[in-house]
């Protein structure tokens, strides 16, 4: 994956991704305290680090990630009742630690390694049914 669309999108998403977002927003408080700057937007560093702060221990200690995946968890049944057997089953990539299965020349799951169970149950349960397989590493040295 040697093409310029994989590389702008590692790179897009390791400048604006949420992580990064909280060390900008520090780095930019930390600018605005340099003593250049410091009298006229002190009051204004001095808010967005502290906001910084407050919203990092937030994320740290509160279980937003869970809020926020509950709501699909319940719209979205884990064995739905289908009308008709299907004509594919398409397995979402992430299942496999890349690097560390290279290394050491067997499969290492990681902790979606679940999907690569579902997908092999459902392919045994509809034998007629085509298996794609979708994924990779997002990581550049293991594709």
């Amino acid at each position: 994956m040697d093409t310029v669309f994989f590389w702008a999108s590692k790179l897009f998403w390791l400048v604006f991704s949420p992580e990064s977002l909280l060390v900008w927003l520090i780095v930019g408080s930390w600018l605005m305290n340099l003593p250049r700057w410091k009298t006229r937007r002190e009051k204004i560093a001095r808010n967005l680090l502290a906001g910084t702060a407050l919203f990092t221990l937030l994320l740290a200690f509160v279980p937003v990630g869970g809020w926020l995946i509950q709501p699909l968890e319940q719209r979205f049944p884990a064995e739905p009742v289908l009308d008709a057997e299907p004509d594919g089953i398409v397995l979402l990539g992430g299942s496999f630690l890349l690097s560390i299965s290279d290394n050491r020349q067997q499969i290492h799951l990681t902790e979606s390694g679940e999907r690569l169970l579902a997908f092999l149950e459902l392919a045994r349960r509809y034998p007629e049914a085509r298996l794609v397989f979708s994924g990779g590493s997002g990581n550049p040295r293991y594709q």
